[in-house]
């Protein structure tokens, strides 16, 4: 599997604001948020400039939810970009890893993210990974934040 470069690092919080606060004074970050993902219903979420995104679950029966009940707050994916997704699933496929979910980038309403691909974190050594292929240099997370109509505020 090619991979180019981690794109981004999901963080799942209970509480967007105080995460955001404390890491931005770690990392000397700014954040830009919160917003409602389109393509993720019952989270909102905030992105930085080095590659973050903390996700806050806004429903008890979301994957988020679930997540922080079993295991806590914490790393939830790592975002690799990927310079062909078929051939980085077949390559998985064949060392025994499952893909949990395959999608493109009209799931995100992101036009230029030609495919997206959840890897199952039991295969994985506890770490899901969330495969995307796009050719924009910018990081997925980042770019999408550009194809908002209404520019959030910051945190």
């Amino acid at each position: 599997m090619k991979v180019e470069r981690i794109d981004h690092i999901h963080i799942v919080v209970k509480d967007l604001r105080e995460a955001a606060k404390f890491f931005g004074e770690i990392m000397g970050t700014k954040w830009v948020g919160p917003i409602e993902s389109p393509g993720m219903p019952g989270m909102k979420t905030t992105f930085d400039t080095l590659g973050f995104e903390l996700m806050q679950p806004t429903s008890p029966d979301t994957p988020l939810a679930k997540f922080i009940q079993k295991r806590g707050e914490g790393i939830y994916s790592i975002g690799l970009k990927v310079s062909n997704l078929d051939e980085a699933i077949a390559d998985l496929k064949d060392r025994g890893v499952r893909v949990a979910w395959r999608g493109s980038g009209k799931d995100f309403q992101n036009e230029s993210l030609r495919g997206v691909a959840l890897t199952n974190p039991k295969d994985t050594h506890g770490v899901m990974f969330e495969l995307l292929e796009y050719d924009e240099r910018t990081p997925a997370s980042i770019a999408n934040l550009d194809r908002l109509t209404n520019m959030p505020s910051r945190i």
